[in-house]
């Protein structure tokens, strides 16, 4: 009897059938290595010295409306690059403010920008992206360290909640473009929706991440992950759809590695609601779909490796029609 196994997780209605093991990332600027060739403002003082968290860190003195710590556009590191192959799943930053001005940071949360140059880094007008605001303000001088993790779900086809797209000059594309090839990555010292004043910073920057799915369980926000229970069977669960109230319900689909088209569903429900179900799989190497539904439409199967729409197997599938967006 062959020993079953699994395919790499798959995100629930993003469904990438296999994840390169591509290898996190993290930038702490020890010995003064800054591998993503950060800045935050021309002309002011960027340095690095044994101020971190722990050892070296990024610091700068600057006067700004926004400290904008950013990767360079021209010079290739690795926050750069296709999110969706890299099977990306958030990024991430450790801040420290030494002095301010005046005033304070109090409602001045921190964002993420992730940046298009839209296939032409020497132009800068036709740039465009998306951002996420955190739900915790920068810290204050004398706060210490703050940590800030953003989720970056790269697998998924359509907008995420808590993302928004922005034109930095060229009309904004799809995140599904922008997942494709990201060419820089920008904190912004507050909403990017808002206005604020000019004050003098003093600041710190270290541990800026690229955190990716290179361990079981670990694709997204919404991720399927499976758990042998038996020689026989095993237990998948995951996390509730982006889809919000439009999910009701959940298809679990379970096909033979190899053969991508020959996914079956083995139950349409989650009864009682729990994000978990046992399956039983018998021989072979198997993979498994989780696919949201409601009463009219069944969610979209996601994408493979490639960025291609999932098709559906045979037989029919849990609902009568499917939706062609990520969501029912």
């Amino acid at each position: 009897m062959k020993t079953p196994r699994f395919s790499l997780p798959l995100v629930v209605a993003a469904l990438a059938l296999s994840t390169p093991a591509w290898p996190s990332f993290v930038d702490t600027f020890e010995n003064g290595v800054n591998a993503g060739n950060w800045d935050v403002a021309s002309g002011w003082t960027d340095m690095f010295y044994d101020c971190g968290n722990p050892g070296w860190c990024f610091y700068s003195s600057t006067t700004d409306f926004v400290p904008q710590p950013k990767t360079s556009l021209s010079v290739p590191n690795p926050f750069q690059g296709n999110y969706r192959a890299m099977a990306v799943m958030g990024v991430g930053v450790d801040l420290y403010t030494d002095t301010l001005s005046w005033g304070n940071t109090l409602g001045r949360p921190l964002s993420v920008i992730l940046q298009s140059d839209n296939g032409t880094p020497a132009n800068p007008n036709d740039d465009w992206g998306a951002y996420a605001v955190s739900s915790a303000d920068i810290p204050m001088p004398g706060e210490g360290w703050r940590s800030f993790d953003f989720a970056v779900p790269s697998k998924l086809l359509i907008l995420p909640p808590g993302w928004t797209l922005a034109s930095f000059g060229g009309a904004p594309g799809s995140w599904s473009a922008l997942m494709d090839n990201v060419a820089r990555v920008r904190f912004f010292y507050g909403n990017p929706s808002q206005t604020y004043p000019v004050q003098s910073w003093n600041l710190r920057l270290d541990n800026a991440r690229l955190v990716t799915a290179t361990t079981p369980g670990e694709i997204g926000p919404s991720s399927l992950r499976a758990d042998r229970t038996s020689p026989g069977s095993v237990r998948l669960s995951w996390s509730p759809s982006p889809c919000g109230a439009a999910a009701q319900d959940y298809g679990i689909y379970m096909g033979t590695l190899g053969s991508w088209t020959s996914n079956t569903a083995v139950d349409c429900h989650d009864d009682p609601p729990s994000y978990a179900e046992d399956v039983t799989t018998g021989e072979g190497d198997r993979y498994f779909l989780v696919v949201p539904f409601n009463a009219s439409y069944e969610g979209s199967y996601g994408a493979d490796s490639n960025g291609s729409e999932r098709q559906p197997g045979t037989p029919a599938v849990c609902a009568a029609q499917r939706s062609t967006l990520q969501c029912p």
